[in-house]
């Protein structure tokens, strides 16, 4: 009697002995740390200016700096400069955060960058405030009632908002590959009007601001007749952070039948929500088509927990390359070998 088997055998991932990442991606001792992600300093010359942000009298101002992120962590703590009109002090009974996406000048309606889809959003109450200079006479101006007024206060005053890590959003962005994220302020005062500090430095682009129900956003530039009429405006504050391990890509279990399964795992202490991920598979010889691409969003990865991702099926016969990135990480490159063993039984 004859019998005819055809046994596929699973095709196998034989690593070589020297795994190729492309940035580190286990670190089992880095540590949680503070960072300076942001520091424009308020300008204490004569030339500062305090543009009015507070809805005492019912208008919705909303003003908006944005900020360029180089690590990947939670936004901890903000610190903004602002003054008094008048150095009349009011109270302040609450401050809005939010934090939104960058639309560039090139993709832009209006032609200038502006704050884009919102990405966090919080209200403080808790803040701590002190003095932060009271030196030379400065400006004010309430854009909307279009009022620059020279020699309008003196006191600079610091406002530290601290973050818990629990709410804080978590920033994407590396040194190799940097994120653009919008600030967005508003104030809430008892008596007095509050506006936020002028800065001297410019990064990026030009600060913004928000009226009522404006479909848009309107651009900040220095307005007539203060010395630099038409020159950017940038807005003082300190965007504070902290650095978290390096989610962990993990091949020891790097097969299944035709499927390649890779474990991600988070050291840290902080869960990531819509984290996503893709898998790349590249060889010389590879069928059907070369390369294999298998891409998903992790709803929610706590800390020092494990998911599996998968590729797509494979078969094939030779040296590939594995690149698996997550989230806004570096890409990880493993190099192997694929083999596809068809074996035929006669009898």
């Amino acid at each position: 009697m004859k019998k005819i088997l055809l046994a596929i055998i699973a095709p196998m991932l034989l690593l070589f002995a020297t795994i190729t990442p492309v940035a580190e991606t286990i670190n089992k001792t880095a540590t949680t740390g503070d960072v300076v992600i942001w520091s424009h300093l308020p300008d204490t010359s004569g030339n500062g200016i305090d543009i009015r942000c507070d809805r005492a009298d019912g208008v919705k101002r909303t003003l908006a700096t944005d900020f360029e992120c180089t690590i990947t962590g939670p936004i901890t703590q903000v610190i903004l400069y602002g003054s008094w009109k008048n150095d009349i002090e009011g109270t302040i009974t609450l401050i809005h955060l939010s934090i939104h996406d960058d639309i560039p000048a090139s993709t832009s309606p209006t032609g200038y960058s502006m704050p884009g889809d919102l990405r966090w959003k919080m209200n403080f109450t808790d803040i701590e405030q002190s003095i932060y200079s009271d030196g030379e006479l400065e400006w004010w101006w309430d854009p909307y009632l279009g009022e620059p007024i020279p020699s309008a206060e003196r006191k600079i005053w610091e406002l530290i908002i601290t973050i818990p890590e629990t709410d804080a959003f978590i920033q994407e962005g590396t040194s190799d590959d940097p994120v653009i994220y919008w600030l967005d302020v508003y104030v809430e005062v008892e008596d007095g009007e509050f506006g936020w500090k002028t800065t001297q430095d410019h990064l990026i682009d030009d600060a913004v601001y928000y009226l009522n129900d404006d479909p848009y956003w309107f651009e900040l530039r220095y307005p007539f007749p203060h010395p630099r009429e038409g020159e950017s405006i940038d807005l003082a504050c300190g965007i504070i952070g902290k650095t978290t391990p390096p989610l962990i890509v993990d091949l020891s279990g790097f097969y299944d039948f035709l499927i390649v399964d890779a474990i991600i795992i988070n050291p840290g202490n902080l869960t990531y929500y819509s984290l996503s991920w893709s898998m790349t598979v590249t060889g010389e010889l590879f069928w059907p088509t070369s390369p294999a691409t298998s891409n998903d969003t992790i709803d929610k990865l706590e800390p020092n927990e494990e998911v599996t991702i998968k590729s797509p099926p494979l078969l094939g016969l030779g040296p590939i390359e594995i690149q698996i990135k997550v989230g806004n990480q570096e890409p990880t490159i493993f190099k192997g070998f694929l083999l596809l063993f068809i074996i035929l039984y006669l009898q």
